[in-house]
C-alpha cells in the first residue's frame, strides 16, 4: 500500500473550509445575546452591542462604571436626536472597535474585555500606526469626557464655578 501526501490543491480547500468554519463559528458565538443591558436601558439609537460598546468606551475614558454608563445613556439620546445624522458613523466606529479590538486574528469582544484590559486596547489604538484607529479612540474618549463634564453636578471636580454671565447677576 502506497502513502501518498494529500495534494495540495486539497490541502488549501480542506484548510480554506476549517478557516471559514472557525470564522462563523466566531462570529455566531460573538453575536449570541447576553444578559440585560446595564440599567435596563433599551438603546435609541444604536443596536444593543453597539450600546454595550460605547458603555465600555465611556467607562475606560472615565474610569467609572457608573459615569461610564451615565454617560453612554447621554450620547445615546443626542445620537437619537440632534446627533442622527452622525449616528451611523459612530456606530460603525463601535463596530469595529467591537470586533477587533487586537486585530483580526485575536477574536476577542471589546465589550467583553476587563476595564483594564480595554484601557489598553484603547491606548494601543490611540498610538495606532493607522490613522481611522486613532480617530476612533479618540472621538470615543473626548466624547465621554466632554459628555460627562458638561454635566453642572461634575463642574466642581474641575474647580469650575459656573458661566460667568452667571455669576455677575
Amino acid at each position: 500500500m502506497i502513502d501518498t501526501a494529500p495534494s495540495r490543491r486539497r490541502f488549501l480547500v480542506l484548510g480554506g473550509a476549517l478557516g471559514a468554519t472557525a470564522l462563523l463559528a466566531w462570529q455566531i458565538q460573538g453575536r449570541m445575546p447576553r444578559a440585560a443591558l446595564p440599567g435596563a436601558h433599551q438603546p435609541l439609537a444604536f443596536r444593543p452591542w453597539q450600546f454595550l460598546t460605547l458603555v465600555q468606551a465611556c467607562t475606560v475614558a472615565l474610569d467609572d462604571p457608573i459615569a461610564g454608563l451615565g454617560t453612554a445613556k447621554d450620547l445615546d439620546a443626542y445620537f437619537a436626536g440632534a446627533g442622527a445624522d452622525q449616528a451611523a458613523d459612530l456606530a460603525m466606529a463601535l463596530g469595529v472597535l467591537e470586533f477587533a479590538p487586537a486585530g483580526l486574528f485575536q477574536p476577542r469582544r471589546f465589550s467583553r474585555l476587563t476595564v483594564p484590559e480595554a484601557d489598553a486596547v484603547l491606548a494601543a489604538w490611540e498610538r495606532s500606526g493607522l490613522g481611522v484607529r486613532r480617530q476612533i479612540a479618540k472621538a470615543l474618549r473626548d466624547a465621554a469626557r466632554f459628555t460627562w463634564f458638561a454635566r453642572e453636578e461634575t463642574w466642581s471636580q474641575l474647580s469650575y464655578e459656573g458661566p460667568w454671565l452667571e455669576a455677575a447677576q
